[in-house]
């Protein structure tokens, strides 16, 4: 008896998808020249929006069906341990808020209004 692949399941494997596509796509390589240490996805983003942070202290919103960074956001003192979307704030494109928590031990609160 088969069964059929949760939301999650599913959401997962299109994660891998894209996330194989970056590893060889010329824009993300150029686009940043350290190691994403970091990825959250928002789950309530239909435009597939993520937090990515790197090892350089910054933390950047990024669309990831098109490949594209959306904002870059450069106020972080550390490395950032921790990344979450507001649930109930809409999409990146519409006022977002992003918390990042750093090695530092602060939390920044980063409204995205691209």
């Amino acid at each position: 008896m088969t069964t059929a692949a949760s939301s999650f399941e599913v959401e997962c494997e299109r994660l891998r998808t894209i996330l194989a596509d970056q590893i060889e796509h010329d824009a993300l390589r150029e686009a940043r020249a350290t190691a994403v240490t970091l990825l959250c996805l928002n789950p309530a983003d239909p435009e597939g929006v993520s937090a990515l942070a790197f090892l350089d202290e910054t933390l950047a919103m990024a669309d990831t069906h098109a490949l594209t960074e959306l904002l870059c956001l450069r106020d972080q003192t550390s490395s950032v341990n921790c990344v979450a979307f507001s649930p109930d704030r809409g999409t990146a494109r519409r006022g977002v808020i992003l918390a990042s928590a750093g090695a530092d031990g602060q939390v920044r609160l980063w409204r995205a209004a691209t």
